[in-house]
């Protein structure tokens, strides 16, 4: 899902709901849109869709004006463009509907990004910066360069978070939020990754590594262990039929960074359980490493095989 800037404050001339006339007011923007990049996505944008536009059937009040927005056609990507009167009601319809949680972060959120924004240029450096941040809906990461003089920032940065979300009324979660060293060897989950420091053996300079979270793969892994034990009678054409969708998805979502090793142990285990599902139902022990090869399983069977990777 692609989300577009947050809601910003806007004058304009819209055309009132039901009606050719148009006013001029001062109000909020809202806008929402979802990239399709593979097929497994086209289920999501037409399930997606359809709810955001029943949720607006009733013109809630406050609601000046709803329209669905075609970005590209290739690749697909859809949206909507909202027009509010105040924030108080664009506040009050928002947790009702299906797309609460980006929705809900790009209004509350929209000061804090202006405030680090307004951090990174503060402290820039010519080329240099110390302060850096990426938000995706309410998860939030800020890096602030390790280098003993900029220590003050970190306090600072805290301390301006703090206010930031005390003014908005959010409550920051003590449990998921911590503070890590990364030039002491610390990592920290963002968006499904591990991320961490590590030197360049070729280069021999620092870098920033990433790698599928180990709870993620977990979660697959035991996903995908369900569906060989729930189909362990059925044709093992079955069982890849249904694995396959599975599989492209979570490496499609995966497939940036540095993730080959996490893939060839994916890769492995997928294997070995086909292996074992076809012995079983030719009651014969072993992973029939001879009997067939690796070659059959992907041409013949065709077994997922794209774990391919950008490496970034």
């Amino acid at each position: 899902m692609i989300l577009a800037p947050p809601a910003c404050h806007v004058e304009s001339s819209v055309p009132q709901n039901n009606s050719n006339s148009y006013e001029k007011f001062n109000g909020y923007s809202v806008c929402l849109g979802t990239r399709v990049n593979t097929f497994a996505g086209i289920k999501t944008l037409f399930g997606f869709g359809p709810k955001i536009a029943k949720s607006v059937e009733a013109l809630p009040e406050g609601l000046v004006l709803h329209k669905n927005v075609l970005f590209s056609l290739f690749s697909p990507h859809l949206g909507m463009r909202q027009y509010w009167r105040d924030f108080e009601t664009l506040q009050a319809w928002a947790p009702s509907g299906p797309h609460r949680a980006p929705l809900l972060s790009n209004i509350y959120l929209n000061e804090v990004d202006r405030m680090l924004e307004r951090a990174i240029h503060v402290t820039r450096c010519g080329k240099y910066t110390y302060v850096e941040y990426a938000r995706f809906a309410d998860d939030l990461i800020v890096l602030v360069d390790a280098h003993p003089r900029n220590h003050w920032l970190l306090g600072a940065v805290r301390k301006r978070l703090r206010e930031e979300f005390a003014k908005l009324q959010v409550e920051v979660n003590e449990e998921k939020s911590r503070i890590v060293a990364l030039d002491c060897g610390e990592s920290f989950g963002f968006l499904g990754f591990d991320f961490r420091r590590i030197r360049s053996i070729r280069r021999n300079v620092w870098r920033a590594h990433y790698t599928p979270n180990l709870k993620k793969r977990t979660a697959l892994l035991r996903k995908l262990k369900e569906v060989f034990r729930r189909y362990q009678s059925q044709p093992v054409e079955r069982v890849i039929q249904l694995i396959n969708p599975i599989l492209r998805g979570w490496v499609n979502d995966f497939a940036v960074g540095h993730s080959s090793e996490c893939f060839s142990y994916i890769k492995d285990w997928v294997e070995k359980k086909v292996r074992r599902h076809l012995g079983r139902s030719r009651k014969r022990r072993g992973f029939g490493w001879k009997r067939w090869s690796r070659q059959w399983l992907y041409a013949k069977l065709k077994l997922f095989n794209g774990y391919r990777f950008v490496d970034r």
